[in-house]
Parts: C-alpha cells; structure tokens; sequence
C-alpha cells in the first residue's frame, strides 16, 4: 500500500512544477495537492488523518501540539523555507514526528521589499490605475535618491536589501540587537542604536517635501 504525502496550501496551484513529485511514486508514496486552505484544527485533523508526509506553504497552517497529538499517523512534516514558527517542535520530537525544511532565497524577499517600496513612493498602483481609466499622473511621486532607509537586522536579506538601496543612491542604516560596527560596514550600512532607527528624525529642509516627478 502507497503511502500518502499531501502538499498543503497550495493555493495558487504552483507546487507541482516545483518538485519531481512523481518520481516519489517509484518509491512507494503517491501525493495529493490541496489548494484551499483548511481552515481550524478541527478541520486540518479531519483532512490530514491517513496521511504520513505532511508539506506545508510557510505558516499558513499552524501544527500546534493539539494538532500533532491527533495526528498518529503522521511521520514527516516539512516546511517551506528555513524556519517555521508555526510548528511545535517540541511537541514534534517528543512525538516521534521527524521536522525538515527546504532551502531559502534571499534574493526573493529582498526583491519583493524593492518593489513594495518603489509602488508606494510612486504611488504606481493608484498611477496604473488612472491611466487604465482613461486619466493621467495623479501626483509626482518622491525620489529615493539621497534619502535614507532603515533596516531592521542585517541578515541575507537585510543585505541584499541593503545593496538595492546603494544602487539608488540611498544612505542605510541598520540595526539588531547583535550589531557590530565591523558587521555594518562589511554590508556598506552605518549601525545605530535602536532609538535612532525607530525614533524621529530631524527633517532636512533640503528634501522634505522635494516631490519631483520621476523620468
């Protein structure tokens, strides 16, 4: 009898095309997608019983111990991405359930944060939007160039965020309750207490206000 592996939220029904899932049927084990998301405890318990090989979509799906406890059947939990908070582990352990994960990009998040940060000083998705409608610039947007950014702990994606921000010509700083003067330079950002990153900011009359439209 094949065992049974489920990937779970699975929403935008991509996962498939990222794995060779089916050569797993050559080792026994045949795997079922789910794309909506199942919702309470009650409802994952009643969904996943039977099944051996749990992976999951990051935390959309919390494994508390409450759930791990009616769960005899499962063996294998794996998540996507390096760490998961969403996972009892020791809730896991103690139950025999064996917990791993899939590598990280940095790159991805770092890149996603880029893009964020550009469509809100742009004001790009209200722009498109007037465009669409048969409208114009709504308002000019505000330059980055000169300003400064703050990053909150300077890990891989910290310092690829980091870069970007260097590459449109922004002053960076940083902070983490580990920093080091040594660690922020090697990224090219200058370190600050935590008050300095997340408190006011004396205004610079030079670019306060200094809105001018993009190219």
């Amino acid at each position: 009898m094949a065992r049974q592996l489920v990937i779970l939220d699975d929403y935008q029904s991509v996962a498939a095309r990222f794995a060779r899932w089916p050569e797993l049927e050559d080792l026994g084990i045949e795997t079922t997608f789910f794309t909506e998301h199942l919702g309470g405890e009650d409802a994952v318990v009643e969904r996943l019983r039977g099944f051996e090989i749990v992976v999951a979509m990051r935390e959309h799906t919390p494994f508390p111990r409450t759930v791990l406890e009616r769960l005899p059947g499962l063996q294998l939990r794996v998540t996507t991405g390096m760490r998961n908070a969403a996972i009892d582990l020791d809730a896991a352990h103690k139950l025999g359930i064996a917990v791993t994960w899939t590598a990280g990009s940095a790159g991805a998040a770092a890149e996603l944060s880029r893009a964020v940060l550009m469509a809100t000083v742009r004001g790009i998705p209200a722009q498109d939007a007037s465009l669409r409608a048969g409208g114009w610039q709504l308002a000019p947007g505000i330059e980055l160039h000169g300003r400064t950014l703050g990053i909150l702990r300077l890990g891989r994606i910290g310092r690829a965020i980091a870069g970007y921000a260097h590459a449109f010509g922004m002053d960076v700083l940083a902070w983490s309750p580990h920093m080091t003067a040594e660690r922020a330079a090697e990224a090219g950002v200058r370190a600050v207490d935590r008050q300095e990153l997340f408190g006011p900011r004396t205004p610079d009359p030079l670019r306060v206000g200094d809105r001018r439209p993009g190219v």
